[in-house]
């Protein structure tokens, strides 16, 4: 539905804010997205917390860390968890300066074992296997900095089940490959009264060809359920989701916003070359995702 992927958009937008003054001075773009979304210029200037209140949703935790783990391995991951009677949210931020870029040329893969790595035992449901998934070494680092947000205040409202909740999961840039990691955690949703859905906007690639696939098939086994939406919103002019490129595939449903207004949902389609990542920053920001969805939504 166009009003779940609008949603997503918001969501991941507001990601980029915070509780402390100033934090949207330095936005760009994407401080005209959430000027819009809060109602005008001074409603934006607000914390984040009341922001979210205004839309009807309780902040649980904003939560933000930054480490250096090696002379070129840094991890700088920031977002929000929040719910509502309805649904739980975690988003995550994009890249906003120089730190979240040295995140992105991080590439190399390493194998995908958040319980391994979180907790350095053997209860990996990965552990053992020949060919592990494998996944962007910085954005699984940045993931892996806010696992502990997630069990502390994510985790807790899933295994209350009194009643049926959506958990939303979003982010955009390189915020959508990070919440790629949270479709993973260690919960049963097929016995569970909760679903999923995920809008990411202008993700690159998080994990290789066996990553991919191995996500793919869990998220085809919830959807059956009718227990999973998951989608990755593309602007066709983004370059953003075209990298990191040899080794890497995407996971998860393309929707395709193209420059002539339609919106085109996979598999059949397919993203295009669209040039470099400088030429494509204008059309990677997050006010030019809601201003297409909003023109497609009327």
């Amino acid at each position: 539905r166009i009003e779940d992927l609008m949603l997503g958009v918001k969501l991941a937008c507001l990601a980029y804010t915070d509780d402390q003054r100033g934090t949207l001075d330095n936005l760009g773009g994407t401080r005209k997205a959430i000027e819009t979304l809060a109602g005008g210029p001074e409603r934006a200037r607000r914390p984040l917390t009341e922001i979210l209140q205004a839309l009807g949703f309780t902040v649980d935790r904003i939560f933000s860390h930054t480490a250096m783990l090696g002379s070129l391995r840094t991890v700088d991951t920031h977002g929000f968890i929040a719910h509502n009677d309805q649904d739980v949210v975690i988003s995550y931020r994009g890249t906003t300066g120089i730190v979240e870029w040295l995140t992105d040329l991080a590439a190399s893969p390493i194998p995908f074992q958040p319980n391994l790595d979180q907790e350095k035992s053997s209860s990996s449901c990965l552990a053992g296997r020949q060919s592990q998934p494998q996944a962007h070494q910085g954005f699984y680092d940045a993931f892996l900095a806010s696992v502990c947000d997630i069990n502390q205040k994510l985790m807790p409202q899933l295994r209350d089940t009194s009643r049926p909740k959506r958990l939303i999961i979003a982010g955009h840039s390189i915020g959508g490959a990070i919440a790629m990691g949270v479709l993973l955690q260690s919960f049963d949703f097929a016995s569970s009264p909760h679903r999923i859905l995920f809008v990411s906007t202008g993700q690159p690639r998080f994990g290789d060809d066996i990553f991919a696939s191995w996500l793919d098939k869990q998220l085809a086994s919830l959807r059956r359920a009718g227990k999973c939406c998951a989608v990755r919103l593309v602007n066709d002019c983004d370059a953003v989701p075209t990298v990191p490129a040899s080794g890497y595939r995407h996971a998860g449903k393309l929707c395709l916003l193209t420059s002539e207004g339609e919106l085109l949902i996979g598999p059949e389609v397919e993203e295009r070359d669209v040039g470099t990542l400088a030429e494509g920053v204008d059309e990677h920001r997050t006010d030019n995702y809601l201003n297409l969805l909003a023109s497609i939504a009327t």
